[in-house]
C-alpha cells in the first residue's frame, strides 16, 4: 500500500495538496474589490483569450462568454476575467490578500501533520528555489493564478476554512475534530471549545457581492445541475484543475491519459445562504468536470445537514460510480428512518446491512414543509402563508439538527467516545479518490463545465 500510486494511506483533507482551480477565483473578486481594482458592474467582452507576451491563454470555450461582468463572471467561470484580474493585481498583492484566509498557513487543525501547501509569491520563490534564474519570479507565471492554477497548492482543509471565513462575512476559527479531553487519573473531562479568532475587517457590501454570485452559481451557473430542486439556498464554485500541463496549442483528452494524470474535480459549498451553518470543500482526484462529478456530492452532504436526508442504496450507487451528475436519482429519507447509515468509511451499497445502524429517538422528520402545503391543499384552503411556511421550515431545521445529533450519539457508541485520553501532567475506496472537509460556521486552462 506504501508504494501505490494511488496512496490509500494519505490523509488527503490535511496532507494532500491541490491546486483549487476555479474555486480560487470568488477569492480573487473580493481581493478586486477591496484593492480598488474592479467594481461589480466593470465588464469586458469576452474574446475566449487573454495574450501576455508571446503566450496566449485560452478559456475553455473558444468562443467567449460575451459580456462579462463580476456576478457572471463566477456564476459561469469565466477564465479570461481573472487572467486579466490576476495581471492587473500582480503576485505579492494576491498573497497577501489570501494569506489571512489561510491559504498556504496551517490551519491549527488538533491532527497532526498537517501541510502549509503553497501560496505563491515573490519572497517564497527566492526561498524555495537556489538558482538565480529559478528564483526570479516572471510576470507570466502570475496570470494563471487567478484561475487557481499555477504554483498555487493548498489543502482542502484551508479550501474549507478559507470558505466558512468567506461565507459568514470575515469571521474566522481553528477547525477541531476533538470533542473533550479526559484526565485518564481523576476522569476530569474538559470539553474542546473553540475561540473564535479575530474576525477578518472585510467589506460588508463586497462580501455580499461575491455570497450573491456564490448562490447564483448553485442556482443559474456551473452548480445549477445538482442542485436543482434543493429546496434552500447554498452558495458555491465549480472547478476543475491540471494535474499536468499540456501544450499551448494542444486540446485536453482524458482519454489520452493515464487516470493518475487526468484533471481535478473540485467544488466548494456554504449554507443556508443567509445564514451559513456549514462550509464544505471537496476534491475528487483525476474524475475531471468539478460542476458533474464532485458538485452532486456536496449536494448530498448539504442536503444531510439542512434538511436531515440521507440518500438511498441506488443513489450512493451511482455517486460512487460516477454516475450522478445532478441531484439525487430518487428521493432521500429522513435520517431517523434511514436502514442504510453505516458507520465508517468506504462502505458500499452492497455491503453487508449488519454493518449498518438505524437510528431512532430522534424527532421525526416526516417533512414539516410539505406537510403544512399538503394540508392546505386537502382541505381546499389557500396556500401556506410565508409565517407558516418559515414555521415549518425552522420546525424541520430543528428535527435535522436532532438528527444529526443523534447520528452522532449512534457513532459514538459504535466507535468509542471519541476522547483523547491524556496523562494529568498534560494537558473499500469509491471510484474516485475523494478528499472532503466541512466546518460548521467545516500553460493554464479551466474545465468547469
Amino acid at each position: 500500500m506504501r508504494g501505490s500510486i494511488d496512496k490509500p494511506l494519505l490523509n488527503r483533507a490535511i496532507r494532500g495538496t491541490y491546486a483549487p482551480g476555479s474555486t480560487y477565483k470568488p477569492y480573487m473578486a473580493l481581493a478586486a474589490l477591496t484593492l480598488g481594482k474592479r467594481t461589480p458592474q466593470w465588464g469586458m467582452q469576452d474574446p475566449g483569450h487573454f495574450t501576455f507576451g508571446n503566450h496566449t491563454f485560452r478559456d475553455d470555450n473558444p468562443n467567449g462568454h460575451g459580456f462579462v461582468d463580476m456576478y457572471r463572471s463566477i456564476v459561469i467561470s469565466c477564465d479570461v476575467y481573472y487572467f486579466m484580474l490576476a495581471n492587473d493585481l500582480g503576485v505579492d498583492a494576491i498573497a497577501n490578500f489570501m494569506q489571512p484566509f489561510g491559504f498556504g498557513q496551517s490551519t491549527g487543525i488538533d491532527i497532526e501533520g498537517e501541510l502549509r501547501g503553497v501560496l505563491p509569491s515573490t519572497e517564497w520563490k527566492r526561498k524555495a528555489y537556489k538558482r538565480p534564474e529559478q528564483q526570479r519570479w516572471y510576470a507570466g507565471e502570475t496570470i494563471s493564478l487567478g484561475i487557481g492554477q499555477g504554483y498555487n497548492n493548498f489543502t482542502i482543509m484551508q479550501m474549507a476554512n478559507a470558505l466558512a471565513t468567506l461565507s459568514t462575512g470575515g469571521q474566522r476559527h481553528t477547525p477541531h475534530l476533538v470533542r473533550d479531553i479526559v484526565d485518564v487519573v481523576s476522569g476530569a473531562r474538559r470539553p474542546v471549545a473553540p475561540e473564535p479568532l479575530t474576525p477578518l475587517p472585510l467589506n460588508p457590501d463586497f462580501v455580499e457581492v461575491i455570497r450573491n454570485a456564490m448562490v447564483g452559481v448553485n442556482k443559474e451557473g456551473t452548480g445549477a445541475k445538482a442542485f436543482a430542486g434543493a429546496g434552500y439556498l447554498s452558495g458555491g464554485k465549480t472547478g476543475t484543475a491540471q494535474v499536468v500541463g499540456i501544450k499551448a496549442n494542444e486540446k485536453y483528452s482524458a482519454a489520452k491519459l493515464a487516470e493518475h494524470l487526468r484533471d481535478n474535480a473540485l467544488f466548494v459549498a456554504f449554507a443556508p445562504a443567509d445564514h451559513p451553518t456549514i462550509a464544505v470543500a471537496m476534491v475528487l482526484e483525476n474524475a475531471g468536470w468539478g460542476a458533474d462529478s464532485a458538485a452532486p456530492i456536496a449536494r448530498r452532504v448539504l442536503d444531510y445537514w439542512i434538511k436531515g436526508i440521507y440518500p438511498t442504496d441506488k443513489d450512493i450507487a451511482a455517486v460512487q460510480g460516477g454516475n450522478a451528475g445532478g441531484p439525487p436519482l430518487e428521493p432521500g429519507v429522513p435520517i431517523t428512518d434511514a436502514t442504510n447509515i453505516r458507520l465508517g468509511t468506504n462502505h458500499s451499497p452492497e455491503a453487508d446491512d449488519s454493518a449498518g445502524t438505524p437510528l431512532a429517538g430522534a424527532d421525526n422528520l416526516a417533512g414539516a414543509v410539505s406537510a403544512v402545503s399538503a394540508y392546505h391543499a386537502a382541505s381546499g384552503a389557500s396556500a401556506p402563508s410565508a409565517a407558516e411556511r418559515a414555521a415549518a421550515a425552522a420546525s424541520a431545521a430543528s428535527a435535522a439538527s436532532a438528527a444529526r445529533a443523534a447520528a452522532a450519539a449512534a457513532a459514538l457508541a459504535n466507535a468509542g467516545s471519541g476522547a483523547v485520553a491524556v496523562a494529568a501532567s498534560g494537558a473499500s475506496a469509491p471510484a474516485h479518490r475523494a478528499s472532503v472537509a466541512w466546518t460548521p460556521s467545516s500553460g493554464a486552462r479551466r474545465r468547469d463545465r
